[in-house]
């Protein structure tokens, strides 16, 4: 199967975590991640990687995380850590790319929640927006 399948049901498995229970296992990222940090161990994926460039990658869900825990957790780690993930698959350019296509995504239904339907407290879960990001960005030719 194809990386980029690969990490297209890995996204829609966090989706449905995120949508039924309102949390993303541990285990389910951390999987993802060792298997970017094997590929590019190995020296498999689209192009030739690194092992610098699979640390890079992890840096936009690290800043996630980052700010989740300043913000005493109103942004889901979760969501952090599955940008980690992509990041680890396919680099930082893809993560902070996807991380702009969700909160792209993400913001007319914020809006309609908080301002038309007036309901601030509702949490919205974020990794469908990912996966539709992502989805996004296949069609477009992004990834």
């Amino acid at each position: 199967m194809d990386q980029k399948w690969m990490l297209l049901v890995f996204l829609a498995l966090c989706a449905a975590w995120d949508l039924h229970s309102g949390k993303i296992p541990l285990w389910l990222p951390l999987a993802e991640i060792l298997t970017g940090a094997l590929s590019a161990a190995a020296g498999f994926g689209a192009e030739q990687r690194e092992i610098g460039d699979f640390l890079w990658g992890m840096v936009p869900g690290g800043l996630i995380c980052a700010v989740s825990w300043l913000l005493k957790g109103q942004i889901g780690t979760g969501d952090g850590w599955i940008l980690m993930a992509v990041g680890a698959v396919r680099g930082w350019k893809e993560s902070a790319a996807l991380l702009g296509s969700s909160l792209i995504l993400i913001f007319p239904v914020a809006f309609f929640w908080s301002v038309i339907r007036k309901k601030r407290e509702k949490k919205l879960p974020f990794a469908p927006f990912i996966m539709g990001g992502y989805i996004w960005r296949m069609l477009c030719g992004g990834f």
